[in-house]
């Protein structure tokens, strides 16, 4: 494996678990009391970790 090739997997990894955790912030968002729209918008930039608390 060359350095392009690790790169652009290592890349594509950092992608995949952006896209989990805007799922796990959808599903927070939804078990939310109160409009879910809302609520996305309200934990929207806060980290993962945050949002778990």
């Amino acid at each position: 494996m060359n350095l392009d090739n690790f790169n652009k997997l290592v890349g594509q990894t950092i992608m995949e678990c952006q896209r989990i955790e805007h799922d796990v912030k959808l599903i927070c968002a939804g078990v939310l009391d109160g409009d879910m729209e809302q609520n996305y918008r309200s934990i929207e930039f806060k980290s993962l970790g945050e949002v778990l608390l």
